[in-house]
């Protein structure tokens, strides 16, 4: 079997991506007050307050780590929609897969963008989603 876009895992994806920064946004903010914390006191409590810096580093590398996976997941499924959607030669298939995959807006919004019903952004989507992986079938065909 060829090349397809698991367009489902890759909606997943992109939530996870956004749980994923909102979780470093949430370290880096504790962080950043136990740090001032300490800045505006002169003087470290002692060990606790040392545990809590190292583990919030800790936390925020490993939260790192994993938002780099999952870029490096979407950019390559980016890339295989980029090559199927520049065969596409109706534009607004293409506009409905750049703003809901690349952009990473859902449906609703997709819709209000576009001025179509949501309906017929759901319909819409699942035929160009459809069309996308019969492209790239083809491609790896021949």
């Amino acid at each position: 079997m060829g090349l397809m876009i698991d367009f489902s895992e890759w909606r997943k994806m992109i939530d996870q991506e956004r749980q994923l920064r909102m979780a470093y946004e949430k370290e880096l903010s504790k962080a950043t007050k136990i740090t001032t914390s300490y800045s505006q006191s002169g003087k470290s409590q002692g060990f606790r307050e040392g545990s809590k810096v190292e583990d919030g580093g800790i936390a925020l590398s490993v939260i790192d780590d994993e938002l780099e996976k999952v870029k490096a997941y979407l950019a390559d499924q980016l890339e295989l929609l980029n090559r199927a959607a520049g065969k596409m030669k109706n534009p607004v298939y293409k506009t409905a897969l750049r703003l809901r995959y690349e952009k990473g807006i859902g449906p609703r919004k997709v819709a209000e963008k576009m001025n179509f019903s949501e309906n017929h952004i759901f319909k819409l989507l699942y035929k160009a989603e459809t069309m996308v992986n019969e492209i790239l079938k083809v491609d790896s065909q021949g």
